[in-house]
């Protein structure tokens, strides 16, 4: 906390602004500026007939007063070849015979005084003749995961009868240690909901509405148990050991992924187990990332564990335990032919089996158009010669219905706009003299529209709109930029992940100068002017920086302070 002016103010990075004055530049009337979208009119409601279908204005920068006018359309199922619906100019508007078989649009035109434009809603889904029921749920919402700060809980939508079939919203609610008195969390709309400080002594609840055309219902899942204060990091991917199971080889445990709070720190654990992979006990030493196999360890099985810890606790999770430890005389030999003994020829190294999957490949990397998938080998036990190939599919957004992807044969894969809206799995194929085995990973999320853009350094660039309402934004740095006559503020806005993310609605607001506005650019960065009120102000100025996606979407909030002579 600092004091300025009397008034206390809460600061988040000391910044020190290297000009020696700020001077006052000549008052200059605010620009006018015509409405500008910044976010697309949005269309709900069930596609079926007789049902009504609501739009919003969507999301408007520009000088107030804006006003808004509606005309809806009726478009072909690609949501093409759209014609206005005569008279169909209002906030909602209720699905007609003629609409059947077809998609709606509406478009708003936005217009203040100094001019208008107009945005695109996109199209619904194809709409159906409907007189079924109301939807009915058959059996409640089911609650999974950890309910403790920091964790993650998932709901699925329950059973449901109805026609046409519902489509569903979701909330989730706050609730007594008993279940009851429960009230609304505001902004948790998704099928997931991240475990807050707050919710900590509390039981949860998922509340799942289901609407078709005849109507809507709601139904809640059974409460959770009591919120605990800590989980610790989730291993959202599972370690695996890499290596060769034999006296003498090397073996190496990744950490795996984890989701957690902050920074992680991880710990590694190396157990000997009996042939069976029971009767486990820590190896004296062992650990580190790396094991060396010695000759103790001969017709055992080895385990791994990584123990990784955030500033909420610390969790475990093993890699599973290794195939049988061969001796010294089965650590691998060079792949090819070795010459005969005695000379003369070449003779083929024993062979012991075909490779045997210890731990599935696993597939990184960020899940935009634009961006390049990964897919790991897994972890594998075999014999000498070791090769793999890889292949790509295209699934749908289950993860289901995978089509291989002709010419994806590497380990990477770059992603393209064709493949949005998709999840992906890699297959990986290893084999020796013996044979041949294969595994797929296990399925992506959904790929995004992107673009996404290379930036140096390996990192990547992505539209706001590519982050989801849960999604995390955060204001990166905030630095001085101009000079003495002209001062100005350049920021960065980025994920959370380390990827900046462009197109951010960002705002400035400095004592005694008004307030700046504009958008994050390719790099994620924004430079924003400030123009003082009055006699420009001296000493400590407390900089207050807002950046926001679009209207409900991630936002972030920093405060710093210039030091100003």
């Amino acid at each position: 906390m600092a004091t300025l002016q009397g008034k206390r103010i809460r600061f988040a990075l000391l910044l020190v602004l290297p000009l020696t004055a700020f001077a006052a530049p000549a008052a200059t009337a605010r620009s006018a500026s015509a409405p500008v979208n910044l976010e697309v009119p949005t269309i709900s409601g069930s596609a079926a007939q007789s049902a009504t279908l609501t739009a919003t204005n969507g999301s408007w920068n520009g000088d107030q007063p804006i006003a808004y006018a509606l005309q809806w359309y009726r478009c072909n199922t690609a949501g093409g070849s759209c014609a206005e619906i005569d008279g169909a100019t209002g906030q909602s508007y209720v699905l007609v015979a003629d609409d059947v078989g077809k998609t709606i649009r509406v478009r708003v035109t936005a217009t203040n005084a100094n001019g208008q434009s107009s945005s695109l809603s996109a199209p619904t889904s194809t709409v159906v003749s409907s007189s079924g029921p109301a939807p009915v749920n058959t059996a409640l919402p089911v609650v999974t995961g950890v309910a403790a700060y920091g964790g993650t809980l998932t709901t699925t939508t329950g059973s449901w009868s109805g026609s046409p079939a519902p489509t569903y919203a979701y909330g989730w609610l706050q609730c007594d240690p008993n279940g009851a008195s429960c009230n609304p969390i505001p902004g948790a709309t998704s099928a997931t909901y991240r475990v807050q400080a707050g919710d900590v002594g509390a039981t949860l609840r998922a509340q799942v509405t289901a609407t078709n055309s005849s109507g809507s219902v709601s139904v809640q899942s059974l409460p959770t148990t009591t919120v605990g204060r800590s989980s610790g990091p989730q291993a959202t991917t599972p370690p695996s050991i890499v290596g060769s199971p034999a006296v003498g080889s090397t073996l190496t445990i990744s950490t795996g992924s984890w989701s957690g709070s902050g920074a992680i720190d991880y710990a590694y654990e190396w157990d000997r187990c009996d042939d069976q992979g029971a009767g486990c006990a820590p190896i004296d030493g062992a650990t580190g990332r790396t094991y060396a196999v010695a000759a103790a360890d001969a017709g055992s099985r080895l385990r791994a564990t990584v123990v990784a810890t955030d500033a909420n606790g610390s969790t475990s999770a093993s890699a599973g335990t290794t195939a049988v430890i061969g001796g010294s005389g089965t650590t691998p030999t060079p792949v090819g032919p070795t010459p005969a003994p005695g000379g003369g020829g070449v003779s083929v190294p024993a062979v012991t089996g075909a490779p045997g999957l210890v731990a599935q490949p696993v597939v990184s990397g960020l899940l935009e158009a634009g961006a390049t998938l990964r897919t790991s080998d897994g972890s594998w036990t075999s014999a000498p010669g070791i090769r793999f190939a890889e292949a790509w599919f295209r699934c749908d957004a289950k993860g289901e219905t995978c089509k291989q992807i002709a010419g994806a044969t590497h380990a990477t894969y770059r992603l393209t706009r064709a493949d949005a809206g998709s999840t992906f799995r890699s297959e990986v194929t290893a084999l020796n003299l013996s044979g041949s085995a294969s595994a797929r990973s296990d399925a992506t999320a959904v790929i995004g529209k992107g673009p996404a853009i290379r930036l140096r350094g390996g990192r990547y660039s992505i539209p706001a709109g590519s982050l989801a309402r849960t999604g995390r934004l955060v204001v990166s740095w905030v630095r001085a930029a101009g000079t003495h006559a002209r001062p100005a503020v350049r920021l960065a806005v980025g994920d959370g992940h380390g990827h900046a993310v462009r197109g951010v609605a960002v705002s400035v607001a400095v004592r005694g100068y008004r307030v700046a506005t504009g958008h994050t650019g390719r790099s994620g960065s924004a430079t924003l002017r400030l123009r003082a009120k009055g006699t420009a102000r001296h000493g400590r100025l407390a900089v207050s920086v807002r950046a926001r996606t679009a209207h409900r979407g991630p936002s972030a909030h920093r405060v710093v302070t210039l030091r100003v002579r």
